[in-house]
């Protein structure tokens, strides 16, 4: 996952903490929504992969709120 807010590339796995914690960062910084929408569309074109577990457990942990 590349940071736009500092161009580091991080290989996160999804269902980890610093992944969750990545996410919310970037959100932070104001690319919440562009996340949210990648991840609306990595769901619909790979149903199978898992994509809105993903997005459910980051809205859980309220990564997208404020």
């Amino acid at each position: 996952m590349r940071n736009l807010t500092n161009g580091k590339t991080n290989r996160l796995k999804t269902d980890s903490d610093a992944f969750v914690e990545e996410i919310r960062g970037l959100s932070a910084a104001g690319h919440g929504a562009k996340i949210r929408a990648e991840l609306q569309g990595l769901q619909e074109s790979f149903p199978q992969h898992g994509w809105d577990a993903t997005e459910k457990r980051l809205v859980d942990a309220g990564v997208f709120e404020g």
